[in-house]
C-alpha cells in the first residue's frame, strides 16, 4: 500500500467474484477503532448497499462478475472509488442497478481522480437496466480529462453492450461529474454518460432530472432513443448512421451552460467510437434517418398545454418531425425530410422549418412568428385536420390534400394559391383569407363561424357552399364568384374595388348583404337570399341574366345600376340615396318606395309598377 497527495490508497482487487470492498484509512494511523461502514449485501441475486462511512476515507465500491445480477443502492448509501477506479463494476451480462444513494467515485478527494462511476457489462449480449431513482446522484470525475479524452474511466455511467443487446437508462435524479478543471473545461463539457458496443440504447431523463454533462450513444442498427422531460446542461449523441429518435417533453431543456461548446471524441483509439456531442447540442447523428418528437407529457392528444422551445442550433442532424402536443416555438430549419402534426401549436420562423417533405396534420395548428413566411411542403390533412392561426401573414403555397378540413383562426391572413383537393370542409373564424386559385379552399363546405374576409387579387371562382355563422366579407381588387349555395342568418359583405358575382340560388340566405364599395353582379333570383341589401354611395349592381329581385334596398348615396340584362327591383326602396340608371337593358321598379334621392336615367328602359316607385326624388333623365 502507497501514499499518494498525502492520503491513503486502497486497493481494489478481490478474489472473489461478488465482493466488497471495505478499508479503514484510520488503521493506518495505528490504534484506531473501525466505525460502522457503508455495507452491501446479497441475497440470491440481488445485493443492497446501505448506510454511510463514517469518515471520507473508508472505501466502499462493489464488483461482481455475477449474471442476472440486482444492484440496490438504499436513500443515503454512500459509494466510491480510487485513484482509476470504478465505485461499480459489474461485468455479468443482465444487470440492473438501481440507485437512490450516492455513486461518487470522488468522495475521498484527490484519491480518487480520474476514476468512474457505474460500469456495467464487458460486451457480451445483455439486458441492461440502470435506474437513478429522485434522491440517487451518481457522478463521475471525467472533467480532468478535458477535451483529450482517451478513455470511458472517468464517466458516471459507462455501458459495454453488444449489438444484440438492449440498455435502458433512466434518469430521476442527477447525473454529474466532480473534478479538476483544466482548461476551462467545466461540468457542462464533461462526458459523463457512455454506452457502446452497439446494443440499441432506450435512456429517459425525466421531469425531475438534471443532468450535467455530456451523453454519448455508440451507433445501433436498431436506433437509440431518448425522452428528455428534464434538465441538460450538456450534449447529447445519439450515434451515426442509424434510425435514432429523441423525445422533447415541454418544460425541458438543453442548455449551453458554461460549456466550450466543441466535440469530445474517442475515435476508436480504444475500440469504442463515442462521440461527444458540442454543449447545448442534441446530435440525432449523421447519416442516419432520426425523429425529433415534440410533446406535452400526456403525449398524443394533449392539447396544446405547456410550451417548449426546439432550435436548429439545438437539434442537429434530425430528418422528420413529430408534434404531438404542447404548444412549440421552432427556430430556424429544423428538420430535412417529412413533418406530422397530430396536436398541439407549431409556431414557426422559418420557411424551411418543416423540411422539404410532405407536412401531415391530424389535428395540428400552424402558427407563424414573423410576417410573410411561404410553406411550400405538400400537406396531407388526416383526421383533425390543421388550423393556421395567429396574426402574421401566412402562405401555404404547398398543395394541400387528404381527408381532413382547413381551419383559419385570428386575426392574420392566410394565402393559399395552390389547386387545393382536401376532401374536408373548410372552416373560417377570423383574419383574411388570400385566394390565388378556384380550388383553394378545395370543393368542401365553407363555414364561417367569426367575421373572416375573402379576398381575390385576380378572377376567382368559387363553387363552395358556404354556411355563414359569422360576416363574410367579400374584398380585393379583383373578381369573386361564389357559385355555391349560401346559407346562414349572418351577414354578406363586399368592400373593395373588385367585382363579386352571387350566383347561387341562395333562399336558406337570411342575413344581411352590405354593398359598401365595388360591384356586386347577380344571377338568379334568389342570390340575395331573402335578407335587405344595403348600399353605399358609388357602388354598383348589376345582373348577369334576367333578374327580379324583391330584397328590400336601403340606399345611401347614389347606386349604379348598370343594366346588362333586365332588372327588376320589387322591394321597398328607402334611405337617402337614389338610382342611376345606365346600360342599354330595362330596370323595372315596383316597391312603394320611399327613397329621397333623385333618379337618373342615363342609357336604356326604365318602367315604374306603383305611384311612389320613384319614392320622394326627382326624376331627371339624360
Amino acid at each position: 500500500m502507497e501514499a499518494r497527495f498525502g492520503v491513503a490508497l486502497v486497493s481494489r482487487f478481490s478474489p472473489l467474484s461478488l465482493a466488497v470492498h471495505l478499508s479503514v484509512a484510520g488503521l493506518l494511523f495505528g490504534g484506531v477503532s473501525a466505525p460502522a461502514l457503508a455495507t452491501c449485501s446479497t441475497a440470491g441475486s440481488t445485493v443492497t448497499c446501505t448506510g454511510v462511512p463514517s469518515l471520507p476515507l473508508f472505501l466502499n465500491n462493489f464488483a461482481s462478475a455475477t449474471n442476472g445480477l440486482t444492484v440496490n443502492v438504499n436513500s443515503g448509501a454512500q459509494m466510491n472509488a480510487t485513484l482509476g477506479g470504478h465505485v461499480m463494476d459489474l461485468t455479468g451480462v443482465n444487470i440492473s442497478l438501481n440507485n437512490s444513494g450516492t455513486i461518487d467515485p470522488a468522495l475521498l478527494g484527490l484519491v480518487s481522480v480520474l476514476s468512474g462511476g457505474a460500469f456495467i457489462g464487458t460486451g457480451a449480449t445483455s439486458t441492461v437496466s440502470v435506474l437513478n431513482n429522485a434522491s440517487g446522484i451518481i457522478r463521475g470525475t471525467g472533467m480532468l480529462l478535458g477535451l483529450n479524452l482517451t478513455s470511458v474511466d472517468g464517466l458516471g455511467i459507462a455501458v459495454n453492450n453488444a449489438a444484440a443487446g438492449t440498455t435502458s437508462i433512466t434518469n430521476n435524479g442527477t447525473i454529474t461529474s466532480t473534478g479538476l478543471s483544466v482548461g476551462g473545461i467545466t461540468l457542462a463539457d464533461t462526458p459523463v454518460v457512455g454506452v457502446y458496443g452497439g446494443s440499441q440504447v432506450n435512456m429517459t431523463n425525466s421531469s425531475t432530472g438534471v443532468i450535467n454533462g455530456r451523453i454519448a450513444f455508440e451507433t445501433s442498427t436498431a436506433g437509440n432513443t431518448f425522452t428528455n422531460a428534464g434538465a441538460i446542461t450538456g450534449g447529447v449523441s445519439m450515434g451515426a448512421s442509424s434510425t435514432n429518435t429523441f423525445t422533447a417533453v415541454t418544460g425541458s431543456s438543453v442548455q449551453v451552460g458554461d460549456g466550450v461548446q466543441v466535440s469530445v471524441g474517442l475515435g476508436g483509439l480504444i475500440g469504442i467510437n463515442l462521440t461527444f456531442a458540442p454543449t447545448g447540442t442534441v446530435d440525432g447523428g449523421a447519416g442516419g434517418t432520426n425523429s425529433l418528437i415534440l410533446q406535452n407529457p400526456a403525449g398524443v392528444g394533449g392539447g396544446t398545454t405547456g410550451v417548449g422551445t426546439a432550435s436548429s442550433a439545438t437539434y442537429v442532424n434530425f430528418n422528420n418531425l413529430t408534434i404531438n402536443s404542447g404548444t412549440w416555438t421552432l427556430q430556424g430549419p429544423l428538420v430535412s425530410g417529412a413533418t406530422t402534426l397530430n396536436g398541439g401549436v407549431a409556431q414557426f420562423n422559418n420557411n424551411a422549418t418543416f423540411g422539404s417533405g410532405v407536412l401531415t396534420s391530424n389535428g395540428g395548428i400552424l402558427q407563424a412568428s414573423n410576417a410573410g413566411l411561404n410553406l411550400s411542403n405538400l400537406i396531407s390533412l388526416g383526421a383533425g385536420g390543421v388550423t393556421v392561426q395567429g396574426t402574421n401573414a401566412t402562405t401555404l403555397s404547398g398543395v394541400i390534400s387528404g381527408s381532413g378540413g382547413l381551419s383559419k383562426v385570428g386575426s392574420g391572413q392566410l394565402s393559399l394559391s395552390a389547386a387545393n383537393t382536401y376532401l374536408g370542409n373548410t372552416t373560417l373564424n377570423g383574419g383574411t383569407v388570400q385566394l390565388g386559385n378556384n380550388l383553394a379552399l378545395s370543393t368542401g363546405t365553407v363555414n364561417v363561424t367569426g367575421a373572416t374576409t375573402l379576398s381575390a387579387p385576380g378572377t376567382i371562382n368559387l363553387n363552395n357552399a358556404i354556411s355563414l355563422g359569422g360576416t363574410l366579407t367579400a374584398g380585393g381588387s379583383g373578381a369573386l364568384t361564389l357559385g355555391g349555395l349560401i346559407t346562414g342568418s349572418s351577414g354578406l359583405t363586399k368592400t373593395g374595388t373588385g367585382s363579386l358575382t352571387l350566383s347561387g340560388a341562395n333562399s336558406g340566405y337570411t342575413g344581411t348583404t352590405t354593398l359598401s364599395a365595388g360591384s356586386l353582379l347577380v344571377t338568379n333570383n334568389n342570390s340575395l337570399g331573402s335578407g335587405a341589401l344595403n348600399t353605399a354611395a358609388g357602388t354598383s349592381l348589376d345582373s348577369t341574366a334576367n333578374v327580379t329581385l324583391a330584397n328590400n334596398i336601403a340606399m345611401t348615396g347614389a347606386l349604379n345600376v348598370l343594366g346588362s340584362n333586365a332588372l327588376t327591383l320589387g322591394g321597398v326602396l328607402s334611405g337617402t340615396g337614389g338610382i342611376t340608371k345606365s346600360g342599354t337593358a330595362s330596370l323595372t321598379l315596383t316597391g312603394n318606395n320611399t327613397n329621397a334621392g333623385n333618379t337618373l336615367l342615363n342609357a336604356g328602359s326604365l318602367f315604374l309598377g306603383s305611384n311612389t316607385a320613384l319614392g320622394t326624388g326627382a326624376l331627371n333623365a339624360a
